[in-house]
């Protein structure tokens, strides 16, 4: 049993409204996001490597780590609709059950144009 398929995985990066204002400091997580990128792609590149260093870190055994990692399939992404929806989604969930007292448009708490490198299937293996 696992959680495959039951939602969508998405994590995002924070900044404060005035940092995205800031041209300076928009340059900085554009190149902090480009980093990010560049090392999942190694990570999935150099598996075997990556994996016993997860699993040291995190007390697995290294095939566990490993799997765990495949798994994920993880790639990083520009903002598009698709994952704007899969977020409303999630906040329209939220308060049909309870979770939050009233309606959340997501839109305004997403940035947009950051730009990410398309990601292939290669690049994961």
């Amino acid at each position: 049993v696992d959680g495959r398929g039951l939602w969508a995985g998405n994590s995002f990066l924070a900044a404060t409204d005035s940092a995205l204002a800031d041209p300076a400091k928009r340059a900085v997580l554009q190149a902090y996001l480009q980093r990010l990128d560049s090392a999942q792609r190694w990570a999935y590149l150099h598996l075997d490597e990556y994996s016993r260093s997860l699993a040291q870190i995190i007390g697995f055994p290294e095939d566990a780590a490993r799997l765990q990692f495949e798994r994920r399939r993880l790639r990083w992404q520009a903002l598009d609709e698709r994952t704007l929806g899969q977020q409303q989604e999630t906040a329209d969930f939220y308060q049909a059950h309870g979770l939050i007292p009233q309606r959340l448009d997501v839109r305004p708490t997403f940035a947009s144009g950051f730009a990410v490198r398309q990601a292939s299937d290669a690049d994961i293996r």
